[in-house]
């Protein structure tokens, strides 16, 4: 039975290479995804000063305002991602969140920051799911840990840029700047996912 298991193919048919690539472009699309989700960290002193915000209005846009909208549709996504073109899924996301967090770097409210906040978390739900699936559906049961493994350095890695590339730009050219920067290289790779 655990043979069986361990040797069930993967969903499609690929060359190493081309699996490889695959997965390359998936660590870049984490990267991105844990770069302008935790970036704001390090922008938040110079935010709160320009627009004037509370503690209290400065943790609902660091916390709240994205993790409930990504917590809660994280399933639905993924259901989705059963059912349609997880590749297409996952580029539409990165499309979405990246432009997202462009737009937070034209918030000029509270109210505009928070609102982005929460569509870059609506977008960002649609990352890890369907990955994981497509992970699965290049890689056999018993190759996949190091996929997975490699995927997952996309957090470390994306927090990593994030704080320290975010800071440096925002350091060098302003909050604002720094969100531009993080936010439309990703609307270009998901071009290159989605074809």
């Amino acid at each position: 039975m655990a043979e069986a298991v361990a040797t069930v193919q993967p969903a499609f048919s690929a060359s190493k290479r081309y699996r490889r690539y695959v997965l390359g472009l998936l660590l870049v699309v984490a990267i991105f995804n844990y770069a302008d989700r935790y970036m704001l960290g390090v922008l938040l002193p110079e935010i709160k000063a320009e627009l004037g915000l509370s503690d209290t209005q400065i943790g609902f846009i660091s916390g709240t305002a994205f993790t409930i909208v990504y917590a809660f549709l994280g399933v639905p996504i993924a259901a989705l991602a059963d059912r349609f073109s997880r590749r297409k899924i996952i580029a539409f996301s990165l499309a979405a969140w990246s432009l997202m967090t462009c737009f937070c770097g034209l918030a000029q409210s509270f109210l505009q920051l928070a609102a982005f906040r929460v569509l870059v978390g609506i977008g960002e739900s649609g990352c890890t799911p369907p990955s994981h699936a497509l992970i699965s559906d290049y890689y056999p049961r018993a190759e996949r840990a190091s996929p997975m493994a490699i995927f997952g350095l996309g957090s470390p890695i994306g927090v990593f840029i994030g704080f320290l590339f975010g800071a440096w730009i925002a350091q060098e050219a302003g909050w604002r700047v720094a969100l531009f920067v993080f936010g439309a290289p990703g609307i270009l790779v998901a071009l290159v996912l989605y074809f």
